[in-house]
């Protein structure tokens, strides 16, 4: 049998990916899904399966306020949005896993090479998304 860490490594992100969705503002658990697998330009298509019980779990951390609400197709649907506790932790788990990847790849003795390649892929990415968008101002967390 063939070994893949990738399902217990999509597992350990679901958390960040979740709540840097909703840095932007509240959305509905299918809005989150359907931007985290177009702005991963398809590498993060997270199944509802996986989705909803950790936004549930999030929710009861007080990570996110979940608000039942009307959904655009009239349905019933929650609501998410990021909380000041979530955004704390959303910033500390992005610096852990900075510090991860780069403790990987030095160990991989892929470091240089991926960083490179990592440094020039966000560049050209953030240039055309200031362009399509202009500049984001995040706020920092308390």
């Amino acid at each position: 049998m063939a070994f893949s860490a990738a399902s217990q490594i999509r597992k350990g992100s679901t958390t960040p990916l979740l709540l840097t969705m909703l840095v932007d503002g509240p959305m509905y658990g299918h809005e989150i899904l359907k931007d985290l697998k177009e702005r991963s330009g398809g590498a993060f298509n997270m199944s509802g399966g996986l989705a909803y019980p950790s936004l549930k779990n999030m929710a009861d951390k007080g990570l996110v306020e979940s608000v039942a609400a009307k959904g655009p197709s009239g349905h019933m649907c929650r609501r998410y949005t990021i909380t000041a506790l979530g955004l704390e932790c959303l910033y500390k788990l992005r610096g852990e896993w900075v510090d991860f990847t780069v403790q990987l790849h030095t160990t991989l003795g892929t470091g240089e090479s991926v960083g490179a390649l990592l440094a020039a892929e966000y560049t050209k990415r953030e240039v055309e998304r200031v362009i399509a968008e202009g500049p984001v101002h995040h706020v920092e967390p308390a």
